[in-house]
C-alpha cells in the first residue's frame, strides 16, 4: 500500500494538485532522510527545527525561518534556493517514491481534486496496489495551535469538517467494489506534518516548471520562481514515465 501526501498550487487561471507517494514499507526511511536534511538546514543556516517549510515563502524570500535575526539576514536568495533543493532531493533516494501533478484549467479545487483522484486510481490499478490520501488542510485540532477556548476549538473543528466534505464526497463516489483509493481523505495541517510540507514544496515547484514549459495554459503575467524550477529538476527520477515532466494536464 502507498501513502499519498497531497497539496495544491496554481494561479488565477489554472489549478494543480500534486502527489508524493511512498510505499508503507519505505515510510520510515523517507522520514529519517527528511529529518536528517532538516537537521542540516538547522546546522548550516539556523533554520528552526519546527519552522514550517512553506514553498511560497521560500520561493519569494518571505517569512521567517531562522533562530536569530543574524541568521535570517544570511538565509536569503542562494541559501534559500539551496535549502529548497536539499529538501526536494530528500525524496529522490527513497525506493519507489513517486511524485506527479494533475493540472487543469478548472479553478474549483474540489473538481480538480476529483480529476486527481481519478488519475491516482489509474496509477494504483496499474500497480495492483492501494492508496490512502492525506491532503493539506485544517484538521480541526485547534489545540495544536494553543487555542484554549473550548467553544472556539469546537467551531474550528466543525469548520474543518465542513471544508473537508467536498473532498470526502469524491472518495465516497468511488465504486467500492474496485476502488484503489481507500478510506475518506485525511486532512492534515501543513504546520504539523513534515510530509505535507514536502508535498507543498513539490507542488509549488511543479507548478512553476509547468508554467514555464506551457505558458499558454497559465497566467502569462505571473512570475516564474527560479528557486522552484531548479528544485523540480531534482525530482526527475520520481516522475512517471508517461507524464510531461511529472505533470498530467487534464483540460
Amino acid at each position: 500500500m502507498y501513502i499519498c501526501y497531497a497539496d495544491d498550487s496554481g494561479d488565477n487561471t489554472s489549478r494543480s494538485i500534486t502527489a508524493v507517494l511512498v510505499e508503507d514499507k519505505n515510510w520510515s526511511s523517507l522520514m529519517a532522510k527528511w529529518l536528517e536534511d532538516r537537521a542540516y538546514l538547522t546546522k548550516t543556516w539556523g533554520v528552526r527545527k519546527h519552522a514550517e517549510l512553506h514553498a511560497l515563502e521560500l520561493g519569494t524570500q518571505r517569512g521567517s525561518f531562522c533562530e536569530t535575526e543574524a541568521q535570517e539576514r544570511l538565509f536569503v536568495h542562494d541559501a534559500r534556493r539551496r535549502a529548497y533543493e536539499i529538501m526536494t532531493s530528500s525524496l529522490t533516494g527513497i525506493e519507489g517514491l513517486i511524485t506527479f501533478t494533475v493540472a487543469s484549467r478548472e479553478k474549483r479545487l474540489p473538481i480538480v481534486y476529483a480529476l486527481f483522484i481519478d488519475k491516482l486510481e489509474q496509477w494504483a490499478a496499474s500497480r495492483q496496489t492501494h492508496v490512502m490520501v492525506l491532503l493539506d488542510g485544517p484538521d480541526g485540532n485547534a489545540h495544536f495551535d494553543g487555542e484554549s477556548n473550548s467553544e472556539t476549538r469546537q467551531k474550528k473543528w466543525v469548520a474543518a469538517q465542513k471544508q473537508a466534505q467536498p473532498y470526502r464526497r469524491v472518495h465516497r463516489d468511488l465504486d467500492i467494489a474496485v476502488r484503489r483509493v481507500i478510506e475518506d481523505v485525511i486532512r492534515q495541517d501543513s504546520k504539523h506534518s513534515q510530509m505535507i510540507q514536502a508535498s507543498d514544496l513539490v507542488a509549488y515547484a511543479a507548478f512553476h516548471d509547468a508554467k514555464r514549459r506551457h505558458p499558454d495554459r497559465w497566467n502569462r503575467n505571473g512570475p516564474n520562481r527560479d528557486v522552484a524550477l531548479a528544485a523540480h529538476q531534482r525530482l526527475r527520477s520520481t516522475w512517471p514515465i508517461d507524464s510531461d515532466h511529472g505533470v498530467y494536464w487534464i483540460p
